[in-house]
């Protein structure tokens, strides 16, 4: 059995749903803006799937959870690269026990076919017979594959209001809320809050945390909702409310508004009035009008208070 057409026109999970129930053996080859992805059946189950071809997707995920040591696993990905299996090559060199690297590898599978659910276009081919680059033994049942993906898209929009994007840059905040108590986390938020330092992307995160995108996501919509991380401005690293304030006090320290003595409050450096002199007159220009006159302060703290509020 041979067939194509494009995702805009069948389902990721019709077409799938149909080649199981014939019980089908291949590759369900997808294409979209010059990426490829897969998904391999065996008996009408799920032996593998990938939104990314080569062996790069599954020993970041296993580096990042420190599931086998950094040596092993450059060696078995230089065998991959060259035809063979990365997970053949873990098991023939003792790197990770079975149970261990078929729990990982099920995660793999969960989350790859959750990304490759979100194409909404593109095109596809089925190739009988065509072997999957790794294999789960035993497959993957679809509608239980399925039933996970369709969770992980439901949950998606609420966790993407949140953390927008891969590109997104998260950071610490300055400080809590006055108000606020102990805070205590668990030891996956401490190991992203490490990871975090002063300001990193959300596609680093998803590589370093070994997780997948789904799970790391999910961890950071919570951990932005908690206060505990917030979303940065993508060129700065900082967030809006960080980036008023840096500005307002950068011009207060490029003397574009000075604070002056006995509550006059902030004016422009070039409408304070000279010193008086003996007779207490004013020696140079009058003295600068009260802030409620002055636009220009004003609307300077007015922003350096806003910048405050929004920490």
């Amino acid at each position: 059995m041979s067939f194509q057409g494009t995702l805009d026109l069948f389902g990721l999970a019709d077409i799938l749903r149909m080649l199981a129930a014939t019980g089908k053996r291949g590759g369900l080859l997808l294409q979209r803006d010059g990426v490829d992805g897969g998904v391999w059946l065996v008996d009408g189950g799920v032996a593998w799937a990938a939104g990314r071809t080569g062996p790069g997707p599954l020993a970041r995920r296993l580096f990042g959870l420190g599931a086998v040591e950094p040596d092993a696993l450059a060696e078995a990905v230089r065998q991959a690269a060259a035809g063979g299996s990365l997970t053949a090559a873990l098991l023939d060199a003792g790197a990770i026990g079975a149970d261990r690297l078929g729990e990982v590898a099920r995660e793999h599978v969960a989350d790859e076919l959750f990304d490759l659910a979100r194409w909404s276009d593109g095109s596809f081919r089925f190739e009988q017979d065509e072997e999957p680059p790794e294999t789960l033994d035993p497959p993957l049942r679809v509608e239980e594959v399925l039933s996970e993906t369709e969770r992980r898209l439901t949950a998606w929009p609420e966790i993407a209001g949140r953390v927008p994007g891969r590109a997104a840059r998260l950071s610490l905040p300055l400080g809590a809320p006055v108000d606020a108590g102990p805070v205590a986390v668990d030891a996956d938020e401490w190991r992203f809050l490490a990871a975090v330092g002063g300001s990193r992307t959300v596609a680093d995160l998803v590589d370093e945390a070994g997780q997948g995108e789904f799970r790391t996501c999910q961890a950071l919509a919570a951990m932005v909702e908690r206060g505990l991380l917030v979303v940065a401005d993508d060129a700065t690293g900082t967030a809006p409310a960080e980036q008023a304030l840096r500005a307002a006090l950068a011009q207060v320290d490029a003397g574009g508004v000075t604070a002056t003595p006995g509550g006059g409050g902030f004016q422009p450096e070039e409408a304070r009035g000279a010193e008086p002199g003996p007779g207490g007159d004013a020696a140079g220009p009058a003295a600068a009008p009260a802030l409620g006159t002055e636009p220009d302060a004003e609307a300077m703290l007015e922003q350096l208070i806003s910048g405050v509020r929004g920490l």
